[in-house]
């Protein structure tokens, strides 16, 4: 005959459960840091699409690391909505989990806070930081030819301060992937673009 104390197995049960949801929240919950998370991870996922021999998008994790300075925001701000939207990787792929998914987009998050948190900034204020393009798509003859376009950005942002440049036949287009550019977005081409704008008020295109 066998008797069983259910109140005992009960018990124990609940306490196994409990031990199981602790363990596994703490998991889900584990602090990621750059080194030993965030730069795995994108050597797992991300650069075989992103490295130094392709680069789609523009966009270079290879050379990323864990300070989120100026400009360095926009590639990272990229990665959180396509992993987060899980279009990245692509199909095909090898995927990372939900978990790593989340664990990521809340490193990414934290940091961006952690650089407007600081009380001075290690490369200039957000307007240092910034660019502004401010124009209109037609010409006082109405027609998309000499548009009337002003250009401003701060002190990180690549640009050459009061410059006033001028050039026959450059495509708007170029302009923006100058711009792109400028905040470490190296993409090939944008729109009819066939390049970035030369001698013009950019350092570096």
């Amino acid at each position: 005959m066998c008797c069983l104390n259910f109140h005992s197995i009960c018990r124990d049960t609940v306490a196994l459960f409990f031990v199981l949801i602790t363990t596994t929240s703490a998991a889900s919950q584990e602090v990621w840091t750059f080194e030993e998370h965030v730069s795995p991870f994108l050597s797992k996922y991300c650069t075989s699409c992103h490295g130094q021999e392709e680069m789609e998008s523009g966009i270079r994790v290879d050379q990323l690391d864990g300070e989120l300075r100026g400009r360095r925001q926009f590639p990272w701000k990229a990665i959180d909505k396509h992993v987060g939207e899980e279009s990245m990787p692509p199909e095909g792929e090898p995927q990372p989990t939900a978990d790593e998914r989340k664990a990521l987009a809340l490193w990414i998050d934290g940091a961006i806070q952690k650089s407007l948190l600081r009380d001075k900034e290690r490369n200039g204020s957000a307007l240092d930081n910034t660019i502004v393009l401010f124009g209109s798509g037609v010409s006082t003859t109405h027609n998309p030819r000499n548009l009337p376009t002003m250009l401003a950005g701060g002190a990180n942002m690549g640009l050459k301060h009061g410059t006033y440049w001028r050039q026959e036949n450059s495509h708007m287009s170029k302009l923006f992937l100058s711009i792109l550019h400028s905040m470490g977005i190296h993409q090939e081409s944008f729109a009819d673009s066939t390049g970035t704008l030369t001698d013009s008020i950019f350092l570096d295109a």
